[in-house]
């Protein structure tokens, strides 16, 4: 299930809680990955994702504003830094961004300023963002949902034709692929009591055959949670 990101949470603990979220993003994009390649995540918290994909490409390093999540990622050998400016002019293969994107106020502008720390041709930048008509808002008009997903710390939200548009205006050619994270559980609970919390509620019900197929429906009508996007500078 998507993993710890409580406030609360030591970064031993954000680790630990985002086990199955690294995994996630690792067996989404392996296929980009190789030892010759470096990379880079903005926005990298606890370096859960970087120490799952760094016995596969050549070198990580991270970007992470947190002290104690900075601290720790460098004290369990992953290279993070506090800015852009402190990785002194070293070029990346690709720069990946989990959640981040629909936090910058000005996201075209922050797409180029980041387009200049990759090598160049082929390099990528990979990326996931929430969705803006995931079902729960524009399939099931959830009154308890719209309240909670519209948030005051995101600055922009995305659909798959507002991210190709950017991304090709800015020399990619973009890959987008449908992400529905949560399960039908998750999708009742909020539809029957309002509020969030009910990933994997109804297990004893609902069976993995039809939390799969429920995935797989909602992603064939680009009605999940987020969107995957591969975008290769030309």
């Amino acid at each position: 299930m998507p993993g710890g990101d409580a406030k609360s949470a030591t970064p031993q603990e954000h680790f630990a809680g985002n086990k199955y979220e690294a995994d996630r993003r690792f067996e989404a994009t392996k296929s980009y990955l190789s030892k010759d390649k470096s990379i880079l995540e903005i926005g990298s918290a606890s370096g859960f994702f970087l120490s799952r994909i760094k016995s596969f490409v050549k070198e990580v390093a991270g970007i992470e504003q947190n002290a104690a999540h900075k601290e720790f990622s460098n004290g369990n050998g992953i290279p993070t830094y506090n800015s852009f400016e402190e990785l002194k002019g070293k070029k990346f293969d690709i720069i990946f961004l989990y959640y981040l994107l629909e936090h910058i106020k000005y996201p075209v502008d922050f797409i180029k300023s980041i387009t200049k720390l990759l090598k160049g041709h082929s390099s990528q930048i990979i990326l996931e963002v929430p969705i803006v008509d995931e079902a729960l808002v524009s399939l099931y008009k959830s009154p308890a949902y719209n309240e909670f997903v519209w948030q005051r710390a995101h600055c922009s939200y995305f659909s798959v034709k507002v991210l190709r548009d950017i991304f090709s205006k800015l020399g990619f050619t973009a890959t987008l692929i449908p992400v529905q994270r949560y399960d039908l559980s998750n999708h009742m609970y909020w539809l029957g009591q309002g509020k969030g919390g009910g990933m994997g509620k109804y297990a004893h019900v609902f069976s993995d055959a039809l939390n799969a197929q429920y995935r797989k429906d909602l992603n064939d009508h680009w009605l999940c949670d987020s969107i995957l996007l591969i975008a290769e500078l030309n």
